[in-house]
């Protein structure tokens, strides 16, 4: 069963970001201008401001999913080579014991 990919974009966190500092954008900016013409340029402004507060949140909260996937994959790899190594103990102890038998004959 493949994976729904707007499952991953409805629970994204990064995604809920955007759509409130798009919202609060739009709000904004149309509030001002019908509200307060003479203001725009400083809701304006404001809006700018704030821009690089939610740059920095998407930003960190991306490096902390990359920083996620990257310690599942080394988990991933450590448990290939653990059980790598159990079926490499394992042949060799079949051929202790078979070369026991062959001792004993």
């Amino acid at each position: 069963m493949t994976p729904n990919p707007f499952s991953g974009l409805i629970h994204s966190r990064k995604f809920w970001l955007l759509i409130l500092d798009t919202v609060v954008s739009l709000v904004a900016t149309v509030g001002a201008w019908y509200l307060a013409p003479e203001a725009l340029n400083q809701v304006i402004a404001i809006l700018a401001i704030m821009q690089p507060l939610y740059i920095f949140v998407i930003t960190s909260i991306t490096k902390e999913d990359v920083a996620k996937i990257d310690a599942d994959v080394q988990i991933k790899a450590i448990q290939a080579t653990v059980a790598s190594t159990k079926a490499d103990v394992q042949i060799q102890e079949m051929k202790s014991s078979d070369i026991a038998d062959i001792i004993k004959k």
